[in-house]
């Protein structure tokens, strides 16, 4: 389902284009250059994909991560499942101590945004490292990498919103060997990141600014109102849409003008005159896991 919108912004120049050319060879090399866009930019995300499932695969093959999920598995089960009790309290701060100083790293180096440990079968928070104050919630009927990647014990990536944020996220299974040398599935691990932290890269590649919406009513739907409220606010909403992310403002001040309901099911190219100067809109899906 398409819950969000690319839209790429590219100053066309018309008159030093072909002044003479006729409006049907237009449209054509308009399209032409919207499908290019297109594939720059998918490109670049699933690099980012690649990136995400990398990280999270260091981070879940760490001998000391993996003991504390053992732990952190049967802790919760002997107390009632959900956040757990005091053990998993426990289990869950020493998880916490340990990553610390990596999270810092990986924020930093590598843009990640979401270092989330979920516990299976389904999705069941166990640490979101970058919101240690929020666990123990389920979202089987929500974060579908996590419960894919618990069910089949593969990985997965895709774009999906959660409770804090939407992102482009890589999960792997996460497995320890137990006591008699059998490998026991212990959960899933996510790491994510934004297009806020991506844009820029793709601006500068591309040569084109890019902006990200997200349907409204999605997001209502899939993120806590307190992470509505901090990460939208009053002015990241373009009619029936939140702005996820921008890499120029001016082309958020377009938006209106340009976003309907009709773009949602194809790629469209539009282009448009503002102050003497012919700009190409390319609009396309973008699609949740």
């Amino acid at each position: 389902m398409a819950l969000s919108v690319v839209i790429l912004l590219v100053d066309l120049l018309f008159v030093l284009i072909n002044v003479h050319a006729d409006n049907r060879a237009i449209e054509q090399s308009l399209k032409a250059q919207s499908r290019e866009l297109r594939s720059g930019f998918e490109l670049a995300v699933s690099l980012t994909y690649r990136n995400m499932m990398q990280l999270a695969s260091y981070v879940s093959q760490d001998p000391e991560v993996q003991a504390l999920m053992r732990k952190a598995k049967h802790a919760v089960a002997a107390e009632g499942d959900g956040p757990g009790g005091e053990r998993a309290a426990e289990i869950r701060s020493e998880l916490y101590a340990l990553l610390g100083p990596r999270w810092r790293d990986l924020t930093q180096r590598y843009d990640v945004r979401q270092l989330h440990f979920h516990l299976g079968p389904g999705s069941t928070s166990f640490l979101r490292v970058h919101k240690p104050d929020k666990f123990g919630d389920t979202m089987h009927a929500l974060r579908y990498t996590i419960v894919d990647t618990n069910a089949e014990k593969s990985a997965r990536s895709g774009f999906e919103t959660g409770r804090v944020y939407s992102g482009l996220r890589g999960v792997v299974p996460m497995f320890a060997e137990n006591g008699a040398s059998v490998t026991e599935h212990l959960g899933a691990l996510e790491v994510g990141t934004s297009f806020s932290n991506i844009l820029h890269l793709i601006e500068r590649e591309l040569q084109s600014d890019i902006t990200v919406l997200l349907k409204r009513e999605h997001a209502e739907q899939a993120m806590w109102p307190e992470a509505i409220t901090r990460i939208f606010g009053s002015s990241k909403r373009v009619d029936g849409y939140f702005v996820e992310a921008t890499s120029s403002p001016r082309q958020v001040e377009m938006l209106r003008e340009v976003v309907s309901e009709s773009l949602i099911d194809d790629v469209q190219s539009r282009w448009r005159k503002v102050d003497n100067r012919h700009y190409l809109h390319t609009l396309f899906p973008l699609y949740d896991y």
